[in-house]
């Protein structure tokens, strides 16, 4: 008879641990989920501003079609968005691997 008491509270124990654990399981998969949104959220914004200020870029240098450093036109377009976003959380930095070895700064040809 202790023996079937002991077996039963050995069942409602591992019962109630399982339970725990799916709880636990299922709240870090609802919040799981919810980092993800906001996650997907934010950097669909920051993509959305990041084209306008591509598009603004664009419209400020007119209708002329020339070939443009890729760097060059980061840092214009940068520019524009640090000027737009103040004191907002999205400034991005332009890294450059020659900046980090002291090398001096490329520019376009000045031709024409």
């Amino acid at each position: 008879m202790c023996v079937r008491r002991l077996d039963g509270f050995v069942w409602s124990a591992a019962a109630f641990w399982t339970g725990i654990v799916f709880a636990a399981l299922a709240w870090e998969w609802m919040e799981s989920r919810k980092h993800a949104e906001d996650l997907a959220s934010r950097e669909t914004r920051f993509s959305i501003q990041k084209n306008l200020v591509h598009r603004r870029r664009a419209t400020t240098h007119g209708p002329a079609v020339t070939l443009v450093n890729p760097a060059c036109m980061t840092r214009q377009v940068h520019v524009l968005g640090q000027a737009q976003e103040r004191g907002r959380e999205l400034k991005r930095e332009i890294n450059s691997l020659s900046a980090r070895l002291g090398e001096p700064p490329r520019y376009p040809n000045e031709t024409g």
